[in-house]
């Protein structure tokens, strides 16, 4: 199963390669503070790179638990789950550390799993009810980036998501052109 596993990642990475990716320092809109991101997330949408879709592949009904322990800055930790193929299917979740480098809302994402790099993790936006969260780094020497649309309810208003579209698209997070990817989360709750 490992060696499944190991040449699945080796494949991503190998189709990321023919791409331009490039991990950014994306800049904030001055809003954030861990009270304010601190809870529940439903992802509504990604954009994403082949070596990070490679984990999400038949994840539907996303939810990320970001818990802060500080209210203004500090480290703290970001738990993703899926249902994996259906609404009903197996629940999967990983924990990772965010560790706070000195920049509200930039942190650097860490999973401590054998092949996961440590990635730059950064809040783009933050409101009371949405956020964009930027990841990216590098596996075997190729860039892979994330762009995830969350929301604090499983919808939201599609206005309010094409602003945060057009909002990525502004910030040229989106450097490998990838198409937008909704998450499915109606029947899950």
């Amino acid at each position: 199963m490992r060696s499944l596993i190991f040449l699945s990642l080796l494949t991503a990475t190998a189709v990321a390669s023919t791409l331009r990716t490039e991990c950014l320092n994306p800049e904030l809109d001055g809003t954030y503070t861990n009270e304010l991101f601190n809870g529940t997330w439903y992802e509504i949408g990604k954009i994403q790179t082949a070596g990070g879709a490679y984990f999400q592949q038949g994840c539907m009904c996303d939810v990320t638990q970001v818990t802060l322990q500080d209210p203004v800055v500090g480290n703290g930790t970001v738990t993703y789950t899926c249902r994996k193929d259906s609404v009903d299917g197996a629940e999967e979740s990983a924990t990772a550390r965010l560790i706070y480098d000195g920049t509200p809302g930039h942190f650097l994402q860490d999973y401590s799993y054998p092949f996961s790099p440590a990635l730059n993790y950064n809040v783009v936006y933050l409101d009371e009810d949405s956020a964009i969260e930027y990841d990216c780094g590098k596996l075997l020497g190729v860039g892979n980036y994330c762009v995830h649309f969350m929301s604090r309810q499983p919808t939201m208003a599609a206005e309010k998501l094409q602003a945060l579209k057009d909002l990525v698209d502004a910030m040229g997070l989106n450097t490998d052109g990838l198409e937008y990817e909704a998450i499915k989360q109606d029947g899950c709750w």
